[in-house]
Order: structure tokens, then sequence, then C-alpha cells
């Protein structure tokens, strides 16, 4: 009863998410992303390069480069996709039904897992089927080959998803991480784990394996080849460059490496059985209806001047007005002192420090209230109401983007301040474009997916590859290499978005 239980629940879980039509944009987002893990030969960027080598676009280099480029981003994708399992039986009241019915918790958890497996599994089939296409695009073997496909991606990939889909559960059932803080601690806590796996031999899915017997190879054809040099991601070339190609003759699978693959599937079950201790019947997944509101936090009340009819905010709008308390509401005491301190560091602080530390600890602090742009009004239910006022469109969005901008700029108070007494106009003009910029973003990715998941996912990968890393084109605060043009291209780009969206949503 209950294996056949489990088999119906994970079933009618599978068919139900893929019916829904954020599953055909993360599919097509996938396929979007194998066409650009496989450049063309004549592309001006590579993804995977051996000290100027790379492989012949045969069955054997495609497989393992697609599941080489798929590794960091399809987990990360796929976390924020099937991490709503539990929440989305919570808001139907199915789990509750579920639960009564005779199904044991245990066998209810199980069938989400099996079900977040499921969809998982089918998004590496579209990137698998991708690859092989591409392999007859580009021309270079036409002779399709199916295990040198599609086995890179079951033992690189398929081990990484099945912790995904043990880890989606247990963020689910654990205070604290089951809204937007684990969304943006499961970016850090993969980007980092796989950065590991690339570098280090002992990695848990251990990569380093399959780019040492590439450089092995590169080394007997290339005598020069210092064996060391290796790039994955993409990376522009310069022009004219042109990349040697060799014929990779792929990976010889031992079975000890695909035991060690299994053993990492098996640290799913430490994962499920915390998920299940954890979880009660949704009773800690549900705010009792007795329970008070949250406050709207010290920082709000300390700017109770703030209201529409203050004396302060009297100055702006009375939408700015209450946008911007909006987004004051649930500011803690605790992250008001942090922000307060890293601005005041800002002052008395080094340049570099400045641009290494404090610049990026504030671009990433606010990033829960910056989700909450464009979609608060869907999640709340109103937006048929707002859709109803005259001109909703101005007085609505631009509202929340004033807001939003002067919101950001208190934040960065401090640095601005600081880089407008040092008289660096460049990195100037770049912060100020970064506080049009965030609020835009935050905006449109609100609007198009009317939650907060797609924000939190792009801005801390953002977030990660410019700021942090200092990666070339990518520091959108505009403290090493700013871009101020291009930041407000992008901030006119995402605005149009969301106006697109909005007015969609209110015809």
């Amino acid at each position: 009863m209950s294996l056949r239980a489990l088999t119906l629940l994970a079933l009618a879980d599978w068919r139900e998410r893929t019916r829904r039509p954020v599953f055909r944009v993360a599919l097509l987002a996938m396929l979007i992303l194998a066409a650009l893990f496989l450049p063309s030969p004549g592309a001006d960027y590579h993804t995977v390069d051996v000290g100027g080598w790379r492989g012949l676009y045969d069955s054997h280099w495609v497989g393992m480069s697609i599941a080489l480029m798929a590794t960091p981003l399809l987990p990360l994708i796929g976390f924020f996709l099937v991490k709503n399992a539990l929440a989305r039986d919570e808001e139907s009241g199915v789990g509750d039904i579920v639960l009564t019915s005779g199904v044991s918790a245990s066998v209810y958890l199980l069938g989400k897992f099996f079900s977040n497996l499921a969809v998982l599994l089918c998004m590496a089939l579209v990137v698998a089927l991708a690859g092989a296409g591409l392999q007859l695009w580009w021309g270079e073997d036409r002779h399709l080959q199916f295990l040198p496909l599609v086995l890179p991606l079951l033992l690189i990939v398929g081990p990484a998803l099945v912790l995904v889909a043990a880890s989606a559960l247990l963020f689910e059932v654990t205070p604290g991480l089951r809204r937007g803080m684990g969304n943006v601690l499961w970016v850090f806590f993969w980007m980092s784990s796989i950065g590991m796996d690339v570098e280090l031999s002992s990695g848990m899915l251990n990569l380093k394996q399959v780019t040492s017997g590439m450089q092995a190879q590169v080394q007997a054809v290339d005598p020069d080849y210092d064996g060391v040099s290796f790039s994955l991601g993409f990376r522009l070339e310069k022009p004219g460059t042109e990349h040697r190609v060799w014929r990779w003759t792929g990976m010889d699978w031992s079975a000890e490496q695909i035991a060690q693959r299994g053993r990492v599937c098996l640290l799913a079950l430490p994962l499920l059985l915390l998920a299940r201790l954890l979880f009660r019947r949704f009773e800690r997944l549900r705010q009792p209806r007795g329970a008070a509101r949250p406050s709207s936090g010290r920082l709000a009340r300390w700017l109770g001047r703030f209201s529409p009819s203050g004396p302060v905010l009297a100055l702006l709008p009375s939408a700015w007005a209450a946008e911007l308390r909006l987004l004051l509401r649930h500011t803690a005491w605790w992250w008001s002192l942090a922000v307060l301190g890293l601005n005041v560091a800002a002052l008395v602080t080094d340049a570099e420090p400045l641009r290494r530390v404090v610049l990026p600890a504030l671009g990433l602090a606010p990033v829960l209230v910056w989700s909450s742009l464009g979609q608060r009004a869907a999640a709340q239910g109103v937006d048929g109401l707002l859709g109803a006022c005259a001109h909703p469109l101005r007085r609505q969005l631009f509202a929340a983007y004033g807001a939003a901008c002067l919101y950001t700029a208190l934040i960065f108070a401090g640095p601005l301040l600081r880089l407008g007494l040092d008289d660096e106009v460049q990195a100037l003009l770049g912060l100020m474009v970064a506080v049009g910029f965030i609020p835009a973003l935050g905006l449109a990715c609100g609007c198009l997916s009317r939650g907060s998941k797609l924000f939190q996912g792009v801005y801390v990968l953002l977030w990660y590859a410019g700021p942090l890393q200092q990666g070339p084109g990518l520091d959108f605060l505009g403290a090493a290499a700013p871009e101020p043009f291009l930041i407000a291209a992008l901030a006119g780009l995402g605005l149009a978005f969301a106006a697109s969206a909005l007015r969609l949503r209110w015809r």
C-alpha cells in the first residue's frame, strides 16, 4: 500500500508540475543555456578551454563539456524550481487532505522527493537532447553515440540533482530557510562547492578528476602545454584568436569512480531523515490565525515621520512615501545597525577595503527587500484593485521604482558620500547608476515572475560574479571597473520589462 501510494503521489505531483507554465519556461531556459554551452567553432567566446585547446565536437566532447557547464547552473536553477513542493500543497490545502487520508508523513515526503528528482531529470534530458542537436548542427562529427552523450550528465550532474531534490525539501521544513534567506544561502553554498570541486581533487563531485584527464591528453598532443591551464565558464576571446582542436577520446569511467558518485547520492538519505524529523504536517509552516502581524520595525518607527502626512515625506508624492514605508516596515534593529556600521566604515576605511568588502556587503544586505519589488501586489491579491485605478502603470510602477531608488540610495549613503569627498567621479557615477539599476532589476524580475525567487537567484549570481569576484564588465556597483552606460541601459531594459508585464497583467 505504501509503495503504491508513494508511486501515485510522485507521479501525480510530477504531472501537476510539468503542466505549469514555469516548467516550460525553465525548459526553454535550459535549451538556451545548452546552446550557449557549446559555442560555434567560430564564436568569439569559449566555455571549456584547456590551454588554448578544445575538443572536436563529437559525442565524447559534447557530452562532457555540456555536463561540466551544466553542473553549476542546472542544480541552481532546479533548486528554485522545485523548492515549492510543500508550500504549494499548504496554500491549496491538498497537503492536509493527503495526510489525513491514511498516507504517512514519510511516504508523503518521499513522494515529494521523487517528484523533485523527476522534474530535475527532465531538465537534464532536455540538455542532453540539445547537445545531440548541436553536435549535428555544427557538423564536425555527425556520428551520435548515446552513452558518451548521456553518461557524463548521469554521473556528474545526476548526483548533484539527487542532493538538490533532498535539499529543497529540507529547506522547506527548516525555520529560517524556507523563504528568501534559504534561497540566498543555497546560491552561496552551491557556488562555493563547485569552486572547490574544480580546484581540489577531493571535492564532492570530483570534477578535478575529469579536468585532469583532459589536461593529460592535451599535454600528450602539445609538449608546450604547461599541464595546468584550464578554464571553465564563459570567457570572451581576443579578436583573431583561434582555438586548436584535438579529438578527445573521452572519460574512462572506473568502477571506483562510479561508486564514488553513488556514495554522493546516499548523502540525500540523512537530508531526508532530517527533513522528516522537522516536518510537522504543516503545523510549523502555517502561521496561527490568532498570531499578531509583524511590527513595522525599529527603522520604520524611527522614520515614522515618513508617513504620507509626515513632515519629511510630505515633500514626496504620497504614493512614493507609502512605497518607501512598505520597504522599511520589516527592517530589524540588528540589520539596521549592521548597515549603519558598514556606512560608517565606508567613511573611515581605506579605498581598497571599501571596494573589496564594504560595497559588496552593502550590495547583498537588502537582497530580501529588493526581491519584494514588483510582486507585492500579486502576493497580497490586490493587483486587480490597483489595475482598476486610473493610470496604474504611471502611479504604481514609477512610485515603486522611485521609492526603491531612494531606499537604495540610503543603503549606499556612506560610499556615495565618500566617493564624492574623494573626487572619484567615475566610481561615483557608477555607484549612482547602480542605485537605479538594482531596483529596476527587482521590478523586472518581480513583475515577470510574480514572485521573489527569480530576483534572488539572478541578483545573487550577478553579485557573486561582479562585486564579489570583480568579474570584468559585471561589477554593477561600479567600484573596480565602472560600466555606467551599460548598466544604465540594463536599468532601462528592466523598467521596460516591468512596465510591459504590469500592462499585460492589468489589461
